[in-house]
C-alpha cells in the first residue's frame, strides 16, 4: 500500500511539474524585460515560483533575508558537493541569429554560482549556452553577472539559468534578473562565419625528460614535448630511434618527471595537476588522478623502493604524496609560510628536501627538509642571492644545491662543501664510481668526488642549441654497439637535443632524437602595418602569417616566449619572456634567427631587472615599452628606443608609479599617457590595492601627474590596454569596462560598464586590446570575449563570446585565439563580384583570360585567393571556359559568362558579360589557318583528352588535307597513348630530339591526302601522372606547323600551345574516433578531415545518419575537430574542401546510456524506478548496460541508494 501510495504521489508530482512548469510563453512580451517576475517579489505560490522551475526539487527558493531589491530574492542551495541547484526561467520563442543579454544581481555566500544563458530546442530540450557568467564568495556584496548569446541554428527558445554547479556547494541569492532582445550594431552585419587557422605556431620544446630503461633492456630517453595536447616520448638512448609516443589529453605542459625504480615512468601536467604513469613493458600511458595540493607541479621523485612519489606545486610551495600500491595521494602542506614555490625536490629513504622561492633582497635563502617519518620541518641556508632555489639532490653524504650556481652542502652539519658557477643539473653518482656525480656547465662537463670533495673539468659537450636548458643527466649501460659495456652520461635539453659521454676517454656524441615539431598554445598575436599576423607561443616559437596567401610564412622553434610585438619604422620587435629581452626583426629581408646582430630577427636589447614585455607603443620614431618586473620584484619599467639617436634609456617605477607595472601605452602630441598593474613578478604579492594613470613629457622625462581611474563601481587591478581615438580622447580598458579620458586631467569623459565588474580581476599582466577599426568601432578583448563598441552611444554586442588575443586585418577581418593551438579568423563578407577585364570581341580559336575583382562588405577590395570560382557560360558551343577564367572561341556567334564565387562561406554571382566570336581577320586580309587546342584539367593519376581543332578565316576557301607538326611535353607528368586503330592521326617519336612527329591526313596512314579536313581534328589522349600535386599545370607545345592543300602546297603555321592542370575532385576523406567505447554518458568524437589535395574549408555534424544532400543544408558548425555525443545512435560529419568537393561519414555510438534509464528504453521514468527494485529484491538480473544506467551513486553495485537517488530525480524532474 505505502508503495503505491509513493508512486501515486510521483507520478502526479511528475505530472505537474511537466505541464506547469516547462511552459513556453506564447508570444514574446512587449515590455523590455521578457522574464516574468524577474525580483522574485511573487513569492512563492502554492509552494512554486512563480516564472520558474527548480533544476531540483529544494535546490531553489525564496528568500526573505538576503535580497538586492524590493522583498525577496531565490537562494539557491545545492545542499552538497555533488548536486546542483538552482532555476529555469520560462522558455522564450525566438529566432536563430536573435541576440539577447541576460542580467543578474548575485551574492554568494559560499562556493562558486554560475549564471547561464541557455538555448532549447523545438522540444524544450538543451541545446546549448552562451559563455557562463561564474563567480566565487563575493564578500557579502551583490555583484553584477551579465551573459550574452546569438540564438544558434536549430534552437529555437532561449531561457535564464541562475545556477550552482555540481562541483562544489553552493549558497548564493539571485535578484532582479532580466532578458532582453539587442539590437545589433551595424558593424557586426559585415562578418561572416568563423574559420579556423589550424596548428598556428609549431614548437619543439620541452620541459621535462629522463632516462630510463625499456622492458627489453634497451637504454631509453623519456620526453614530454609541448603541445596542445603535449606528446609523450620514449626513444632509444643511443639512436634517438622513436620506440613509442602518444598525445596526453589533459597535459600540455610537463616540468616534472621521474623514471622510478619500479620500471615505470611517472609525468605531471603542469596545468591541471594530473599525475600519468608510463608502462615500458606495456607500452600504455595511465591516468591516475588529480593530486591534492595544487595544479602546477614542478617536479616529482620516487623512493628508491618505487613506493612512493613525491611531488612539488606552485603556488602555497606544498608538496604531495602518492602511494603506487594504494594509488592514494597526500597533501603534505606548506614547506614555508610565505612562500609560493617548491620548483624541486631531493629524495632520501628519510628525508625530502623543497628548494623553495621566491627570494628578494637579503633575506636568507633555505632550502626545507621534511621527515617522511615524523612530518617535522627543518630550514637549511644555501648560501646563494639568487630569486629562486631551483633544485635539490641528496648524494652521497651531499646536498647539491642549484640556485644561479651549483653549492655543495654537507648533508650532516648542512656546511658548504663547494661552489661552482653556472653549475645547472646534477647526474646521479656513476654506476662505476659510486662516489662521483657529474654536472654541466655551458658546454663543459665537470666531475666531483664525493670523498674528496674535488671537481674537475673531465669534457666537452658536443654542439647544442642550448645548453642552459639541460632537463635530465642519467647513466646508460649499453650492451651492444661500440660503447658496449661502458657507462655512459647521457643527457636530453628542452629543445629535445641529447647527447652521450664517455668519462673515462671524454669522447661525447650528438644523438639525434626523434622528436617531432607540434602545435602549441598560441599566447600572442598582433597585426603589424604590413598586414601580416606575428604570433608567439607559449613557452617559446614564432610564427608569421601572411592573410594576402592565406599560409604561414614563419614557423620558428626555440625562441623566447613572445609576450607581444611592437612596430616602428617597418620593424617588428618582440617583446620575449624571460628577461625581458627585445627582438628586432626587419621583413625586408630574409629571416635568419639568431642571438647576435647579423642575424634576422636578433636581440636588440635586455630590459634590466624585467621579466616580460606585454605592451608597446610608438611614435616620433621612438619606441615606448612597458614591462613587468622579475620574479619576486614589484614595479615594472618604462623603455624607450630613440630610432634616431639608436639609444635605449630605461625609467624605472619610481619615477613612474611605485610598485606598479606597466600595461598600457599610448603616445599623441609628445605625452606618453600610461596605465598599470598593482602586480609584480610572480611570488610576490602587490603593495598597492588600484591600478593608476599616468601621463609622462617625453621629452622632459619626466612624469607630470599620476592618478587613479575615477570610474564609479571599479577600482580595477589592472587597467590596459589605452589607445588614442579620432576624437581626441584617450580610450582604455578594464576587464569590465571601457571609457573615456580627457588628455589634459585623465577625468572620465564617458564611459559604460559592459560586463560584470567582477572581470576587472581576470589579469594581472595581459592588457585588454582596444582597437578603433576603420569602420570608427571599437574592437576590444573586454569581458575575454571580442566586443564591438560604438564609441558613439557606448552601445555593444559580442562579435565572439570568448577571445583571449585579438587582431584586425587590414581587409577588416577580425583574428583571434582562444589560447589553444589554433587561431581563428572572422571574415568580413563577399559583397560583390564583377568580371573587370574581358575581351568583347574574341577571334575564333582564341583565347583571352578575364579579370575577376570583388568588393567586401566594408567596401574593400577582396582578395580572391583561396576563393571557391564558377564560370558559366550560356552557350559553350561558342566560348568554353576553364576554371582559371580563360576563355576559347569555337565557333562564330555570342554567349553571356557570369562568375559564381564562394569566399569564406559567402557565395555572390557577377552580372555576366558579352563574348562575341568572330572571323579571324578579314576576307583580304589572308589571314593564315591556325591550330587551337582548350586548356584542360584533370585528376593526377586520370586521361584526359585535349582536343585539337583547323581554325581557318570564314572567307578562305582553300581545303586542307594533311597536316604534320612537332609535339613535346614534360613526360614526367604526362604520358601520351597511342591513337585508336583507324584513327586520322599517325604518332612517330623521334627520340634523338626528345619530340613526337604527329601527322593528320584523311586517310588511315595520314600519307594520302584526299578529303578536306574538318574543323575539329580529333583528340588526344594523356594521362596525368599519379601522384602530381593539385594546382601543377603542364604545358604541351606543337612546332614546325605545316599544312598541305589539295595539290600538295604546303604552307607554314604559328605554333600553338596548351597546357594541362591537375584538378581536385576527389571527395574529402574523413576520419572519426569515439574517446570510448565504454559505458559513458557523453562520448567525445574526434573529426579530422583530409582535403585529398585541398584545405578543408567547413565540417559540421548532425545527430542521425544524414545523406551528402540533407548535410548541406543542417548541421552545426565544428569550430574545433570535435563535438560531444549525449545519446546513443548514429552521427554525420560533413566536410567540403575549398574547391568544393564534398564528403560524408557516420559513426555508430551504441555506448551512451542515460543514468537511471534502468530499462534501457531511452528514457527515465517510473517504469525504469520499478525496474531498479527488481535488481535490487534479485528478481531480475540486468545486462551490463542496465547495470550501468543504475548505478547513481559513487558504487558500482545496484542498491538501495541508487533507488532513492532516482526517485528524487524524478520528484525533481
Amino acid at each position: 500500500m505505502k508503495k503505491k501510495s509513493l508512486a501515486g504521489f510521483l507520478i502526479m508530482l511528475l505530472v505537474t511539474v511537466m505541464f506547469s512548469g516547462l511552459g513556453v510563453a506564447a508570444q514574446t512580451p512587449a515590455k523590455t524585460n521578457l522574464i516574468e517576475n524577474p525580483g522574485f517579489e511573487q513569492g512563492l505560490v502554492g509552494g512554486t515560483i512563480p516564472g520558474w522551475l527548480p533544476v531540483r526539487q529544494g535546490s531553489a527558493t525564496i528568500s526573505n533575508v538576503v535580497y538586492q531589491s524590493g522583498q525577496y530574492s531565490l537562494r539557491v542551495d545545492d545542499n552538497g558537493p555533488t548536486q546542483n541547484g538552482g532555476a529555469y526561467s520560462i522558455i522564450i520563442p525566438a529566432e536563430p541569429g536573435d541576440r539577447f543579454r541576460g542580467e543578474a544581481y548575485v551574492n554568494v555566500e559560499l562556493g562558486n554560482a554560475t549564471f547561464y544563458m541557455q538555448f532549447v530546442n523545438s522540444e524544450g530540450l538543451h541545446h546549448s549556452y552562451a559563455t557562463p557568467w561564474t563567480s566565487g564568495t563575493t564578500s557579502g556584496q551583490w555583484v553584477k553577472a551579465i551573459v550574452e548569446g546569438i540564438m544558434p541554428e536549430g534552437a529555437a527558445g532561449v531561457r535564464l539559468m541562475p545556477y550552482s554547479g555540481a562541483v562544489t556547494s553552493c549558497i548564493c541569492y539571485f535578484d532582479d534578473l532580466s532578458l532582453e532582445k539587442v539590437e545589433e550594431l551595424p558593424a557586426l552585419e559585415q562578418f561572416g562565419t568563423v574559420q579556423t587557422i589550424p596548428d598556428a605556431v609549431l614548437n619543439k620544446l620541452g620541459q621535462s625528460a629522463i632516462v630510463g630503461i625499456g622492458a627489453d633492456g634497451t637504454p631509453e630517453s623519456y620526453f614530454f614535448a609541448n603541445g596542445e595536447p603535449g606528446t609523450f616520448y620514449a626513444l632509444d638512448a643511443m639512436t634517438g630511434e622513436k620506440r613509442f609516443s602518444q598525445q596526453v589529453p589533459g597535459a600540455n605542459i610537463v616540468w616534472g618527471m621521474t623514471f622510478s625504480p619500479d620500471g615505470s615512468v611517472y609525468f605531471a601536467s603542469s596545468e591541471t595537476g594530473r599525475l600519468f604513469r608510463y608502462s615500458p613493458s606495456e607500452r600504455k600511458i595511465a591516468d591516475l588522478g588529480i593530486n591534492p595540493s595544487g595544479r602546477f607541479v614542478w617536479d616529482i621523485e620516487a623512493t628508491s623502493d618505487g613506493r612512493y612519489l613525491y611531488g612539488s606545486v606552485y603556488p602555497q610551495a606544498k608538496i604531495f604524496e602518492y602511494d603506487t600500491q594504494t594509488k592514494t595521494f597526500r597533501d603534505l602542506g606548506t614547506m614555508m609560510q610565505g612562500k609560493d614555490y617548491v620548483r624541486g625536490i631531493g629524495v632520501t629513504d628519510r628525508f625530502v628536501y623543497a628548494s623553495l622561492g621566491t627570494y628578494d633582497g637579503t633575506e636568507p635563502r633555505f632550502i626545507v627538509r621534511y621527515d617522511r617519518q615524523t612530518g617535522n620541518k627543518m630550514n637549511i641556508v644555501v648560501p646563494s642571492t639568487d630569486t629562486f632555489i631551483y633544485n635539490v639532490h641528496a648524494y652521497g653524504g651531499k646536498l647539491f644545491v642549484i640556485s644561479g650556481s651549483l653549492y655543495v652542502l654537507d648533508e650532516q652539519t648542512f656546511e658548504p662543501v663547494g661552489e661552482y658557477s653556472n653549475g645547472n643539473l646534477v647526474s646521479p653518482p656513476s654506476p662505476d664510481h659510486p662516489d662521483t656525480i657529474y654536472f654541466t656547465s655551458s658546454n663543459k662537463v665537470y666531475s666531483f668526488n664525493m670523498d674528496t670533495d674535488v671537481s674537475q673539468e673531465v669534457g666537452t659537450l658536443p654542439p647544442l642549441g642550448t645548453t642552459s636548458g639541460m632537463r635530465t643527466l642519467g647513466w646508460v649501460q649499453p650492451t651492444a654497439g661500440e660503447f658496449a659495456g661502458k657507462s655512459l652520461l647521457s643527457g636530453v635539453t628542452a629543445f629535445g637535443e641529447s647527447f652521450l659521454f664517455d668519462p673515462v676517454n671524454g669522447q661525447s656524441v650528438k644523438v639525434n632524437l626523434e622528436i617531432e615539431g607540434a602545435p602549441v598554445q598560441t599566447h600572442s598575436l598582433k597585426s603589424g602595418p604590413d598586414g601580416k599576423l606575428y604570433l608567439g607561443g607559449y613557452h617559446s616559437a614564432i610564427s608569421i602569417y601572411d592573410p594576402e596567401l592565406r599560409s604561414f610564412l614563419v614557423h620558428q622553434y626555440h625562441t623566447g616566449q613572445a609576450d607581444s610585438m611592437g612596430f616602428l619604422n617597418s620593424k617588428v620587435y618582440f617583446g620575449t619572456y624571460g628577461g625581458a629581452q627585445i627582438l628586432e626583426y626587419d621583413p625586408a629581408l630574409p629571416w635568419e634567427y639568431g642571438v647576435a646582430a647579423g642575424y634576422n630577427p636578433y636581440r636588440a636589447y635586455d630590459i634590466e631587472e624585467q621579466d616580460r614585455v606585454y605592451v608597446f607603443e610608438s611614435g616620433d620614431n621612438r619606441l615606448f615599452i612597458g614591462t613587468i618586473p622579475d620574479y619576486g620584484r614589484l614595479g615594472g619599467k618604462l623603455t624607450i628606443y630613440d630610432a634616431v639617436a639608436d639609444s635605449w634609456k630605461e625609467y624605472d617605477n619610481s619615477e613612474l608609479v611605485y610598485n606598479q607595472s606597466i600595461t598600457g601605452l599610448a603616445y599623441h602630441d609628445g605625452k606618453l599617457y600610461g596605465s598599470t598593474s598593482i602586480a609584480g613578478g610572480l611570488g610576490i604579492e602587490p603593495t598597492e590595492s588600484q591600478a593608476k594613470l599616468f601621463v609622462w613629457d617625453v621629452a622632459g622625462e619626466r612624469k607630470l601627474f599620476e592618478r587613479t581611474l575615477d570610474l564609479p563601481g571599479h577600482k580595477p587591478p589592472m587597467i590596459g590596454d589605452l589607445t588614442i581615438g579620432p576624437d581626441g580622447l584617450v580610450w582604455g580598458a578594464t576587464g569590465s569596462a571601457i571609457f573615456a579620458l580627457d588628455p589634459v586631467t585623465l577625468d572620465v569623459v564617458k564611459s559604460r560598464t559592459l560586463y560584470s565588474s567582477i572581470l576587472d580581476n581576470a589579469g594581472s599582466w595581459k592588457p585588454f586590446e582596444l582597437y578603433f577599426g576603420e569602420d570608427g568601432y571599437i574592437y576590444s578583448t573586454i569581458g575575454n570575449a571580442i566586443t564591438v563598441i560604438d564609441p558613439e552611444t557606448l552601445e555593444s554586442n559580442q562579435l565572439a563570446p570568448k577571445a583571449n588575443a585579438l587582431a584586425l586585418g587590414k581587409d577588416g577581418s577580425a583574428y583571434y585565439s582562444l589560447s589553444g593551438k589554433d587561431i581563428y579568423r572572422i571574415p568580413v563578407k563577399l559583397q560583390s563580384v564583377s568580371i573587370a577585364t574581358y575581351e568583347p570581341a574574341l577571334p575564333l580559336g582564341g583565347t583571352a583570360a578575364l579579370g575577376l575583382e570583388g568588393v567586401l562588405a566594408n567596401g574593400k577590395a577582396a582578395n580572391l585567393v583561396g576563393a571557391s570560382l564558377r564560370y558559366v557560360t550560356s552557350d559553350p558551343l561558342v566560348a568554353s571556359i576553364e576554371g582559371n577564367g580563360v576563355v576559347t572561341a569555337l565557333s562564330l556567334g555570342e554567349a553571356n559568362i557570369h562568375a559564381e564565387v564562394t569566399l569564406d562561406g559567402t557565395t555572390v554571382v557577377s552580372e555576366p558579360v558579352l563574348v562575341q566570336v568572330i572571323a579571324a581577320g578579314s576576307p583580304t586580309e589572308g589571314t593564315a589557318p591556325t591550330l587551337a587546342m582548350p586548356n584542360q584539367s584533370g585528376n593526377a593519376g586520370d586521361e584526359v583528352l585535349v582536343p585539337l581543332s583547323l581554325v581557318k578565316d570564314a572567307a578562305d576557301l582553300t581545303q586542307i588535307h594533311a597536316i604534320e607538326f612537332d609535339m613535346t611535353f614534360d613526360e614526367a607528368a604526362l604520358k601520351l597513348a597511342a591513337p585508336d586503330a583507324g584513327s586520322h592521326i599517325q604518332i612517330n617519336y623521334v627520340e634523338a630530339q626528345n619530340k613526337y612527329r604527329v601527322l593528320i591526313g584523311s586517310e588511315a596512314n595520314g600519307s594520302v591526302p584526299s578529303v578536306n579536313l574538318p574543323a575539329a581534328l580529333g583528340s588526344f589522349a594523356f594521362t596525368i601522372k599519379a601522384g602530381l600535386p593539385y594546382g601543377s599545370t603542364t604545358a604541351i607545345n606543337l612546332s614546325n606547323i605545316i599544312v598541305s592543300n589539295e595539290f600538295g602546297v604546303t604552307q607554314s603555321l604559328a605554333n600553338a600551345t596548351t597546357t594541362v592542370t591537375v584538378q581536385d575532385t576527389i571527395a574529402p576523406t574523413i576520419t572519426l574516433t569515439a574517446s570510448t567505447t565504454d559505458f559513458a554518458e557523453t562520448v567525445a568524437v574526434s573529426v579530422a578531415g583530409d582535403g585529398t589535395g585541398s584545405s578543408i574549408a567547413e565540417m559540421k555534424w548532425a545527430i542521425g545518419e544524414k545523406t551528402l544532400e540533407e548535410m548541406r543544408t543542417v548541421g552545426t558548425p565544428l569550430i574545433t575537430p570535435s563535438f560531444i555525443a549525449v545519446k546513443k545512435g548514429m552521427y554525420t560529419v560533413f566536410v567540403k574542401d575549398t574547391v568544393g568537393n564534398e564528403a560524408v561519414k557516420t559513426i555508430d555510438i551504441p555506448n551512451i546510456v542515460i543514468k537511471g534509464d534502468a530499462n534501457d528504453d531511452g528514457i527515465v521514468d517510473l517504469l525504469d524506478w520499478q525496474k531498479l527494485a527488481n535488481y535490487i529484491l534479485l528478481k531480475e538480473t540486468p545486462t551490463a548496460r542496465q547495470a550501468f544506467a543504475s548505478w547513481l551513486n559513487s558504487g558500482n553495485t545496484i542498491d538501495v541508494g541508487d533507488w532513492v537517488l532516482l526517485a528524487n530525480r524524478l520528484v525533481a524532474h
